[in-house]
């Protein structure tokens, strides 16, 4: 998937040298990022085309001439699209967005203007498409950083480019986009905060909103790395390879973000859903132990947001409960809870630690072997005394299923043979949401009824 990054933010905040600049480090950096096109000067060329001057656009500002000062805006977002249309499949960085004409409309006339305008059927699903598709930064204005004039644009105050960049935020807030907020001055510190982002190092000023609102726009998941844990400008580019990946998102404090890919150690439950994790049906949200428990606690209860698309916490493992990570899933609250009762009578587990640690045993990793239908299996009672268990999760099994398992594994059984010695004999398993330890009944191969 190619990079596209959006710098949006009032006039005069810096956003065209930023773009110029970034396009130089990157060009720099051949080997990690291919040949990126610059999308620059649209209004202006809108402009010109239009035989629109500053003094015109002023004059319909003074003189409340709305309907030509949004047709001005709309064939703006016409443009801007229609370029984001012809290098969709290439690297490339925008010094504005879509949204910006829409800000403009907001700032000098009303809302109501700029609604109509972004539901317009052939603006507004592609507006959000785009977006989602791409990073997006907005530069806050600096007060030591003057508007210039250059002739052509209108020149604000710094009062009114804050207006502007808070209608900037409304806007990408409502259409739910996820956007980085660019707070440095110093064109060096703006480039390496950009070359973060695009690695899966997000910084938020002040903190991270919620709901959580994430872009994460490599898909490929075959590739061949030695870390468990993959950086994803990395992802793009290695070769596939048969080892499948899992997003994985590490939430390190209050502030700060990091994105990336983890080896997918299959389960059941997964396999069962999203076979390989081919769809991204599932991720891996962590968080660091220095993380508040209430920011936790608020991004598991609110909705995630990863591409556009809802996420919601569906469970973990007993490992993953201890290291502080969680898988959410890609559905609504009602298929998640469906998904689970469909794999176990969990809703009769009154106990919400009980419950929440039999749920976890369907995320556990393994191997899958054999299948057993339900009339082959019998319960035994437990060994108890004084009110405890002895047999918790113990189990037999007979030499017959013993040397199916083996075979599945490509293991050479010789139970035939006793004179062969460590012969596997116990196996740890996960059965029917039970989790255990089953060894083989030597004497059970002369009774037919059992395997």
């Amino acid at each position: 998937m190619p990079y596209h990054i959006v710098i949006s933010g009032a006039s005069s905040v810096g956003k065209s040298t930023l773009a110029h600049e970034l396009l130089k480090k990157f060009s720099y950096d051949h080997k990690k990022y291919n040949r990126f096109i610059h999308i620059e000067e649209v209004a202006r060329n809108v402009m010109q085309n239009m035989h629109i001057t500053r003094q015109d656009l002023q004059s319909y500002i003074c003189n409340k001439n709305q309907q030509l000062f949004v047709n001005f805006q709309d064939r703006i977002i016409y443009e801007q699209l229609k370029k984001f249309d012809e290098n969709i499949q290439q690297n490339y960085i925008s010094d504005r967005s879509a949204f910006d004409a829409l800000a403009f409309i907001d700032s000098y006339f009303n809302e109501e203007s700029a609604m109509n305008i972004f539901k317009k059927k052939e603006f507004n699903q592609r507006i959000i498409q785009h977006s989602q598709k791409s990073y997006m930064f907005l530069v806050l204005p600096q007060q030591t950083l003057p508007a210039t004039n250059d002739n052509v644009r209108l020149v604000s105050t710094y009062e009114e480019q804050q207006q502007f960049t808070e209608l900037l935020k409304k806007w990408f807030n409502y259409a739910k986009l996820p956007y980085f907020i660019i707070t440095e001055l110093e064109l060096k510190k703006r480039i390496e905060f950009v070359r973060n982002v695009i690695n899966g190092h997000f910084i938020y000023y002040p903190e991270i909103s919620l709901p959580l609102n994430l872009p994460f726009q490599l898909e490929t998941h075959h590739i061949q790395h030695s870390q468990s844990v993959v950086p994803l400008f990395h992802v793009e580019k290695a070769p596939s390879t048969d080892q499948s990946f899992i997003r994985y998102i590490t939430i390190l404090n209050k502030d700060e973000i990091k994105i990336s890919y983890k080896l997918y150690e299959k389960n059941r439950f997964i396999e069962k859903y999203d076979h390989n994790c081919k769809n991204n049906k599932f991720i891996i949200l962590a968080f660091e132990k220095s993380v508040d428990k209430l920011l936790i606690e608020n991004i598991l209860l609110n909705d995630i947001i990863i591409n556009g698309v809802n996420y919601y916490f569906v469970g973990c493992s007993n490992s993953q409960l201890r290291g502080g990570a969680c898988y959410i899933y890609q559905g609504t609250r009602e298929e998640i809870e469906r998904m689970i009762l469909d794999n176990g009578d969990f809703d009769k587990i009154i106990n919400l630690s009980k419950r929440l640690a039999r749920i976890g045993l369907l995320f556990s990793s393994g191997t899958p072997t054999v299948e057993i239908s339900q009339g082959k299996v019998e319960e035994i009672d437990d060994v108890e005394k004084n009110g405890y268990c002895f047999t918790d999760g113990c189990g037999i099994i007979g030499k017959s299923l013993m040397r199916k398992i083996l075979s599945s594994v490509g293991i050479k059984d010789d139970y035939d043979n006793e004179t062969v010695k460590n012969r596997p004999c116990a196996l740890q398993i996960r059965f029917q949401g039970c989790k255990g330890k089953s060894i083989v009944n030597f004497v059970w191969h002369q009774q037919k009824s059992y395997q």
